[in-house]
């Protein structure tokens, strides 16, 4: 992996991986705040109790390569049936833009 460059040297045409404010990374696009409109590396998510929290990106790094070979465990899995009273989940996660 490569070593930790400023925040303001990082590539605005793909993702990368960012560490925020908090010493957190995360995989972040060159995107528009949607609280102020301005485009920036913003890392917007929530805590465990629902506050919505805003880092700011300072240090980048390029994301790594994907495996070459990657193996399906599909055969590993099974379905569990819901517990007779149990709701199913039946919403769509948002569409979200690269």
């Amino acid at each position: 992996m490569s070593e930790w460059q400023p925040i303001e040297t990082a590539p605005r045409d793909r993702r990368i991986l960012v560490i925020g404010e908090a010493g957190t990374m995360h995989v972040a696009s060159w995107s528009q705040n949607p609280f102020t409109g301005h485009k920036s590396w913003l890392i917007v998510r929530t805590d465990d109790k629902g506050n919505c929290l805003v880092m700011q990106a300072t240090h980048w790094q390029p994301l790594p390569e994907p495996p070459k070979e990657i193996t399906s465990n599909a055969n590993k899995l099974s379905i569990l049936a819901p517990k007779s009273g149990s709701k199913e989940i039946t919403s769509k996660p948002p569409n979200v833009q690269p």
